[in-house]
């Protein structure tokens, strides 16, 4: 069937509005930080401000609107890498990686 660019690119264009609430939203949670050396998130380790101590540092080193989160075990549970379904990475990289 037949289709006009102008038609395509308005397909492209309604996708992009149903999508950018799904871009803030990420965008937001990657701005979201667990400071280390907070025990996995119980904060038994720190002494009294640690935790916006090292926030303030974090913002001025990269400049990013970075905020802490509210809750650092579940934001330390989020960056535990998800196994990578077999077939996804090129033959031997266990070996090279030295993985068993």
């Amino acid at each position: 069937m037949p289709m006009t660019v102008g038609q395509e690119f308005a397909g492209w264009a309604a996708t992009m509005r149903e999508e950018l609430p799904r871009l803030e939203d990420s965008r937001r949670l990657l701005h979201e930080v667990n400071p280390a050396g907070t025990a996995i998130g119980t904060q038994i380790t720190t002494v009294p401000g640690y935790r916006e101590a090292v926030l303030r540092h974090l913002v001025t080193l990269t400049g990013l609107p970075l905020v802490s989160a509210d809750d650092l075990i579940e934001a330390g549970v989020r960056v535990v890498p998800a196994p990578v379904p077999e077939g996804c990475w090129p033959a031997g990289w266990r070996a090279a990686a030295g993985a068993a």
